[in-house]
């Protein structure tokens, strides 16, 4: 088999639905590069593959972790043994390009610019179980497949790791020299979709490459708009390669957007003419500038479904993106967007920039398809819900009359936590795995859940309990949806509900709806919601319309 045959056709051994790096999360597939049981004994690979297979494998993974071989990849890392690496970290560069794991490799000439501290960011875990990858040593880096066929030397660390694959000086140690009654396994993280792994950007970042079609090269002239402009950098001119796409001035002039003045608050809006689900955005410098290369450096990215509601990206370190810092008009910075956002529109706030404000623009996703019968019940605004507290203020209303027998929620920020001690934010539930999130109809007479039920569809487990708000459901699970699913559709066709557009709903998050067990609870998270009708009232003449749509 070809390398990428190896990859695609990988089967995970276990997948974490919500694997927490630093504030990010994502849904990751595990596969064991190796184990070996504690003492002065050599790693042992998975039957069927060698090491040199494996270490062509790694080339896909995007996170690492060194585990108790009695622990599941899938297991709480909060102990004194477990640690992960981060996505796309320097350790995972150096594993994937058959590296030992314990220096800081240069990404352009594989030198070693620094040991690993106890503190490093590239690693996940307690305190006791960094120190473990404390490495004092200087020198150079093993190769995994020579020299002293090393994964993990913390060099200088006598309370550290110690872990070969060479049978002559076979190592398999936490705590090198010391049986602590743990044995190793080394697991390998993937993309759970296999849609992305990490490589290097043109600007020499090690990252996940971004997925999806590029989203604006192809767009026409009318799909870009700037709050101001200068002479010959019109918005259009934002593409990559204007010539590409047979419109707009010459690539001589047309070669960035330029705002009218460089001051904080012009934007660059484009119109992708359609909604898409966006995964990552690209921004370069202006071409044909070689005295100044005018570029920005950082931006605030804006998107919106409808071009009225705007919202703020929020990425793990803040809502301001770094841009074009290299004085190179070939290279591309690449964030990734974690969660992939919805958006017709979008926005590019520069924030600061050299020379003068000036850039070119990408956007990489896929269309969303929007299947007919679902119609937008939430408005613009949204529907949020409250992990602490009965949600009120973001009520909605059905979108026309008619008879429902299913509901989509389509996450659009925040998070909500069941115990903000022990789990990280989620979009829908808990770090336990389990939704907690609900769609309820608010009545004066009572307020009553409507999904899920135990028989919705994809639903598989339903715990109920009282509550005086309405909110009965307890907790959910799901065969094809978890606490983090950028959407859920839930369908019934068994239990249609007969709705009026007077009729009044919210989102409800089962804890703080009932104000049980919220003492450690935290957050708001807010959504779309869509209802699907029985009869797809958009399709029918008056008359029909009339007798079963109003």
């Amino acid at each position: 088999q070809t390398n990428d045959d190896q990859f695609t056709g990988l089967t995970f051994e276990y997948v974490s639905a919500s694997e927490d790096f630093n504030g990010v999360t994502k849904e990751i597939g595990w596969f064991e590069f190796g184990s070996c049981v504690e003492g002065p004994n050599a790693l042992e690979f998975p039957s069927g593959y060698t090491l040199s297979e494996l270490v062509e494998l790694a080339r896909y993974a995007i996170t690492v972790k060194i585990i108790p071989a009695d622990k599941l990849p899938t297991d709480d890392t909060a102990d004194d043994f477990s640690v992960k690496a981060d996505i796309c970290s320097n350790p995972i560069f150096a594993l994937g390009h058959g590296y030992e794991m314990s220096y800081t490799l240069d990404t352009s000439t594989f030198d070693v610019i620094g040991q690993t501290s106890a503190s490093s960011p590239d690693w996940i875990g307690t305190d006791t179980a960094k120190y473990r990858l404390k490495n004092t040593c200087g020198g150079a880096p093993s190769l995994i497949s020579t020299d002293y066929m090393e994964i993990y030397h913390a060099c200088g660390n006598g309370g550290g790791i110690h872990v070969s694959i060479e049978s002559a000086i076979p190592m398999c140690w936490w705590d090198i020299g010391d049986y602590l009654g743990e044995s190793m396994a080394i697991w390998l993280g993937f993309d759970v979709d296999k849609s992305t792994w990490c490589e290097l950007d043109d600007s020499g970042i090690y990252q996940l490459r971004p997925t999806g079609s590029a989203l604006i090269e192809s767009l026409p002239v009318s799909a870009f708009s700037a709050s101001s402009t200068h002479d010959h950098c019109a918005p259009e001119n934002a593409r990559f390669n204007t010539a590409a796409s047979g419109e707009g001035t010459s690539i001589a002039w047309g070669d960035a957007w330029c705002a009218g003045t460089s001051a904080v608050g012009e934007y660059l809006e484009v119109d992708l003419q359609e909604l898409h689900s966006i995964n990552a955005i690209g921004t370069m410098s202006r071409v044909h500038d070689s005295t100044t290369l005018q570029r920005v450096t950082s931006y605030i990215l804006q998107y919106s479904v409808d071009g009225s509601q705007w919202y703020t990206f929020e990425g793990a370190d803040g809502s301001v993106l770094p841009g074009n810092t290299v004085a190179d008009d070939e290279v591309e910075v690449v964030n990734n967007l974690s969660p992939a956002i919805e958006a017709r529109y979008l926005r590019f706030y520069p924030q600061t920039w050299y020379s003068y404000m000036s850039m070119r623009v990408e956007a990489y996703g896929e269309p969303v398809l929007t299947d007919e019968g679902w119609y937008l019940a939430s408005g613009t605004a949204g529907a949020c819900f409250s992990a602490t507290s009965f949600a009120t203020g973001y009520e909605f209303n059905a979108p026309y009359a008619g008879e429902i027998i299913g509901a989509k929620l389509v996450y659009r920020s925040g998070g909500v936590n069941c115990n903000s001690n022990q789990y990280p934010d989620s979009y829908w539930g808990c770090g336990n795995g389990h939704i907690y999130t609900e769609l309820i109809k608010e009545d004066a007479a009572g307020n009553a859940a409507l999904y899920p039920t135990s028989s919705t569809d994809t639903v598989t487990t339903v715990n109920t309990w009282d509550c005086a708000n309405g909110c009965t459901v307890k907790s959910w699970l799901s065969d094809t949806y978890n606490a983090n699913s950028n959407e859920i559709i839930l369908m019934d066709a068994s239990t249609p509900y007969v709705v009026d557009e007077s009729d009044i709903f919210s989102l409800q998050y089962s804890e703080g709806c009932c104000g049980v067990s919220t003492s450690d609870n935290a957050g708001e998270a807010c959504a779309d919601v869509y209802f699907y009708y029985s009869v797809d009232c958009s399709t029918l003449d008056l008359d029909t319309f009339l007798s079963s749509c109003s």
